[in-house]
């Protein structure tokens, strides 16, 4: 497929998502299949110490503009060796919507860098990257994510809202899980965040079942 009809259908796919996005309900509280319920997230592992933060997070998760979420876990991890740490976050919903659009709303400014290869246990992920910052609150991150529907990586956010909205028009339920881990970032080099947020995915992929880990890395 050339360029041009690459170009072409990549705008059919995107009409079509949003077209059929108006035709399902979005005044309803998402239930899904309570996958995160049931995960077990290791407290801490080879390198790393954690903490279950999810009760904090889904505090801040209520209200109807939220009502397409159906599960949300907030985990903070310590890189023992050095005391870096990291935020993982998975959210199970109906929808996503670009990271990079929450965190400008809530007063970061983004910069998108190339995407992250990572290596979870052969599970092989193009991860989207991030840079954010709120000069205010001197918050600067390395911001790697990607989505995985019944664990399959997606590759872009079109294909994800077709997947979705089909799901959706057809009340067929998945596991739609957006995996976002978040490094802060001290002084001007963002590569070392890129480089520990591969480490921690690599690392976590070891440390979970093997079928926990196809949910949120994909496959092999």
């Amino acid at each position: 497929m050339n360029k041009k009809a690459r170009y072409i259908t990549a705008i059919l796919l995107i009409s079509l998502a949003m077209l059929l996005s108006f035709a399902v309900p979005k005044d309803v509280k998402y239930e899904g299949t309570a996958f995160l319920s049931g995960l077990r997230l290791p407290d801490s592992f080879g390198e790393w110490s954690g903490q279950d933060m999810s009760v904090e997070l889904r505090d801040e998760l209520q209200g109807a503009v939220y009502e397409f979420i159906s599960e949300a876990l907030l985990y903070q991890y310590t890189h023992k060796p050095d005391g870096r740490k990291v935020l993982l976050m998975i959210i199970n919903a109906r929808d996503f919507h670009y990271p990079d659009v929450c965190f400008r709303s809530s007063g970061f400014t983004t910069e998108a860098f190339e995407r992250t290869p990572m290596n979870a246990s052969g599970r092989l992920i193009n991860a989207y990257t991030l840079f954010t910052d709120h000069a205010p609150r001197n918050d600067k991150r390395i911001v790697v994510y990607w989505i995985a529907i019944d664990k399959k990586l997606v590759s872009g956010w079109a294909e994800q809202k077709i997947i979705q909205t089909i799901f959706s028009l057809f009340n067929r339920k998945s596991v739609s899980l957006l995996v976002r881990i978040d490094v802060p970032v001290y002084g001007a080099d963002t590569g070392e965040g890129a480089e520990l947020a591969k480490k921690f995915a690599s690392d976590l992929s070891r440390a979970m079942s093997e079928s926990d880990a196809d949910y949120l890395f994909g496959t092999k």
